[in-house]
């Protein structure tokens, strides 16, 4: 019966939507335990959960090492996630975020990327100055790439592979609020964040100057 209490422990803390601070806390904290190898919300038994109310979107890679719900330790209900190759703002993507802003009243975005990250090093591999396809690759992969390349175009195609995956993060995080009428960047938290395989999430946050993104 002690064992039984020990493993329930205290139910894992779940913020409001409308307060950022603790939801960055909260994600910054999940994360600490992952790395601790100390899950705790994960793997915890919940009953049936009849709707949902997420207090985060996490715009991810679709790579298989990469898992947002283990990465911050949460359980269901807890975080909308949005995966795709190049963690890129495609019409699909922002369509699903729409629907957690304008449906869910989810506030808080990050766009994840991450360490060695292949969509973005074939970006790379496939780009040549002025920035053109090397080699075409297909329709389908091609238009993915074409999403990607952008960073590459700002970061300098010299720029080491953290600081593209971290200007592809953050290109694709203001193209959420550029491309969407409903994700205001007036109403929503944004952060573009860079995941180490090692299990380190290190989070940027995306502030608008004047209209302009900083």
């Amino acid at each position: 019966m002690a064992d039984k209490k020990k493993q329930s422990g205290k139910p894992c803390f779940i913020p409001c939507q409308n307060d950022p601070e603790a939801i960055y806390q909260r994600l910054k904290a999940g994360n600490k335990r992952y790395r601790k190898g100390r899950l705790k919300c994960l793997a915890k038994k919940r009953d049936r959960i009849e709707s949902q109310r997420p207090y985060a979107v996490v715009l991810s890679c679709a790579d298989s090492r990469v898992i947002p719900e283990q990465i911050f330790d949460t359980g269901p209900g807890e975080l909308f996630v949005a995966r795709v190759a190049g963690n890129i703002a495609n019409t699909a993507t922002i369509a699903s975020i729409e629907y957690a802003v304008h449906v869910l009243g989810t506030r808080f975005i990050v766009v994840l990327g991450h360490e060695a990250c292949g969509a973005v090093e074939t970006a790379k591999k496939h780009t040549r100055e002025p920035f053109e396809h090397s080699a075409p690759l297909g329709y389908n992969l091609d238009v993915l790439l074409a999403q990607i390349r952008p960073a590459i175009v700002s970061a300098g195609a010299c720029a080491s592979m953290r600081t593209l995956i971290e200007e592809n993060a953050r290109l694709n995080a203001i193209q959420l609020t550029e491309r969407s009428q409903i994700i205001d960047k007036d109403k929503v938290i944004l952060y573009y964040a860079y995941y180490t395989l090692g299990g380190k999430v290190e989070f940027t946050e995306v502030c608008f100057n004047a209209g302009s993104p900083v």
